[in-house]
């Protein structure tokens, strides 16, 4: 008499369970054959079957079947590659919040975001052998992210030229040609290094720092923060405190107070007070007063120097950063000379060596290095000239440009320093009208 035992299905159909009676003993054929008339012909385990023929003095429920589970499809996904988390900086145990790493700049190509294609699902099975359908995945279109200056080549989202990238509220990315700061430049931005234009509509706060390598445009002040802009800068309100200011290009300003400030030439539409001037270029403002200025070309001013403020000194054609190149041409001259007899006496040598040596790997390799060789002396041999050539020049060594002039518009009062040139100099000793100073002969006269 068979022993009498139960199979049955789990609900979802992913399961079937026999029961087995105390002390049966059951063959595997006899299980195969009940699961079969149970309509169970997939995932059998042949582990349970192993353990049921084995009887047992207790009753049994075993697992012999077990179906596969469906595995689900991958949607298509966007995944953009671009960190917008604000990257604080540490040094020391301490967090400087004026560095915040906000600013992301893509080159013309970069990848910005990518589409992870869709993977489709694999179907399932029940232990009956019914198939467990999966939907489709869906898919993913780049589009959705494409922004200004944006395009979607093949499964990536590439910038189409050089700017900051920037996340719209509706997720797509623009690569913006300016960084552009719709108020003051404060805590909530931190400091600015760039090689992209940058406007400012407020000010810029102390202890704040900007650094582009294009024009920098502020509508507001510049306080006692640290500017370096390669292209021209722009300011409309008033640049007072210490820290210097340095511009490859132009400086256009309405009030300079205070400052250190280097730059091609320099438009100040009211005061120039107590600051230090170093242009290669051109200086107009409205008033210069305790100030030094040092100017390639020439000077223009309504008025000049103050009764009640002295130290005022303004020198034109006398190009600062000239005279500074020729001095670093000449402490290099030197230097250079001694690189260059090493490099010659080392070609002569790997000649000679590579003359004498048989033919084979010992003389190839001397001969790659009699090569490396004469590629460095004739590196040291072009430096050499061109520090010569810089030592040549005369208007670089004096720094003079004899047809510049300073025109004082309205007044000029006692006390101010008049300079053109390296050497020729003048005290203002009484109130003068309007004036035009030049060189002549090599001293000062004035019209």
């Amino acid at each position: 008499m068979e022993p009498a035992t139960e199979i049955a299905i789990s609900p979802d159909g992913m399961q079937a369970v026999i029961r087995i009676p105390p002390g049966a003993a059951l063959s595997a054929s006899l299980i195969l054959h009940r699961l079969l008339g149970a309509g169970v012909v997939h995932g059998i385990d042949a582990a349970a079957l192993n353990e049921a023929v084995q009887p047992a003095d207790r009753e049994r429920q075993l697992v012999v079947a077990r179906g596969t589970p469906p595995q689900p499809p991958q949607d298509a996904r966007l995944e953009v590659l671009v960190d917008f988390a604000v990257r604080l900086a540490e040094e020391d145990g301490r967090v400087d919040f004026h560095e915040q790493g906000r600013f992301h700049e893509a080159e013309p190509g970069t990848v910005l975001a990518r589409r992870i294609p869709p993977r489709p699902g694999v179907p399932g099975r029940r232990v009956t052998g019914e198939e467990i359908p999966v939907p489709p995945p869906r898919d993913a279109e780049l589009g959705a992210l494409a922004g200004e200056a944006t395009r979607v080549v093949g499964d990536e989202l590439r910038a189409e030229r050089l700017g900051l990238v920037v996340r719209r509220a509706d997720g797509r990315l623009d690569v913006l040609s300016a960084i552009e700061i719709p108020g003051d430049l404060d805590m909530h931005y931190g400091n600015i290094r760039t090689r992209l234009p940058v406007i400012i509509r407020g000010d810029i706060l102390a202890g704040f720092a900007v650094k582009t390598a294009s024009d920098l445009t502020v509508q507001g002040a510049i306080e006692d923060a640290r500017i370096s802009v390669r292209g021209d800068l722009r300011c409309r309100g008033i640049l007072p405190g210490r820290h210097r200011v340095k511009a490859h290009g132009d400086i256009h300003a309405h009030h300079i107070m205070g400052r250190e400030i280097k730059c091609r030439h320099l438009a100040v539409a009211n005061d120039l007070r107590g600051a230090v001037i170093y242009a290669v270029g051109d200086v107009r403002a409205r008033l210069i007063v305790s100030t030094r200025v040092q100017c390639g070309g020439s000077i223009e001013v309504d008025e000049l120097g103050h009764p009640a403020e002295h130290g005022t000194v303004v020198q034109a054609g006398y190009d600062p950063l000239a005279v500074a190149l020729w001095r670093l041409a000449a402490r290099e001259h030197q230097a250079i000379v001694a690189e260059a007899a090493e490099a010659a006496t080392r070609v002569r040598t790997l000649a000679q060596a590579a003359r004498q040596a048989d033919p084979g790997a010992v003389r190839a390799r001397l001969e790659a290095q009699l090569r490396e060789a004469i590629a460095v002396y004739a590196q040291r041999i072009h430096c050499v000239e061109d520090c010569e050539r810089v030592l040549a020049n005369a208007a670089l060594r004096i720094g003079n440009n004899p047809q510049a002039t300073i025109t004082v518009r309205h007044c000029i009062h006692p006390g101010v320093e008049i300079a053109i040139g390296a050497e020729a100099r003048l005290m203002i000793a009484k109130p003068l009208g309007r004036t035009v100073f030049r060189l002549h002969e090599g001293r000062i006269v004035w019209s």
